[in-house]
């Protein structure tokens, strides 16, 4: 039973001794790596609080998301697009993304989005015609002169279509939008 005893206080001391010895060391460390701060030091603080007050500035993230909204005078259309971040601007400062983008208006500029917004003459590219070519409807794309670029020749042939159809594919049949260019399209087949 005194063996038991004895053992007890010799753990409980060893216990302790290790705790105190542990605490010593942690603060004469602690001591080591304090930097005494003294006047040939205080350009060295200066140069590190500027370099904080610079990294603080607000970068352009690259997760950031990218909205281009344009309205078109001529048809009175507004767009909408989501885009991929250009890489230029990851990492760019809010006013270095504005001298980037003068010529636009900035409605939206954070580090995790960027919505840009400019008027546009002309019309929007969501402007169709369809027309006859070759004996089958054609999708043709309207610019902003009035001039079209053939989209594609659909499978649809003009010579089963009634007298009325046919005129009206003839003089061509104006769509806006991918919803309605595909009613038209689908009343055709």
């Amino acid at each position: 039973m005194k063996k038991i005893f004895l053992y007890s206080i010799m753990i409980i001391i060893i216990f302790v001794l290790s705790i105190t010895m542990g605490y010593q060391i942690q603060k004469y460390r602690h001591k080591e790596s304090n930097i005494d701060i003294s006047a040939k030091d205080n350009n060295v603080i200066q140069e590190l609080s500027s370099k904080t007050v610079n990294s603080s500035e607000e970068k352009i993230s690259p997760n950031a998301s990218f909205t281009v909204k344009k309205y078109y005078k001529e048809c009175g259309h507004a767009t909408e697009e989501d885009m991929e971040l250009p890489k230029e601007l990851i990492n760019l400062s809010k006013e270095e993304v504005k001298e980037i983008y003068k010529d636009w208006v900035i409605q939206e500029l954070e580090t995790n989005e960027i919505v840009l917004f400019k008027e546009e003459d002309g019309i929007c590219d969501k402007h169709y015609i369809l027309k006859e070519k070759d004996g089958f409807i054609a999708i043709y794309l309207l610019n902003n002169n009035g001039e079209e670029t053939l989209k594609e020749i659909t499978a649809i042939s003009t010579q089963y279509l009634p007298e009325s159809d046919l005129n009206k594919v003839k003089e061509g049949i104006k769509a806006y939008g991918q919803e309605e260019l595909n009613s038209i399209i689908e009343d055709f087949e």
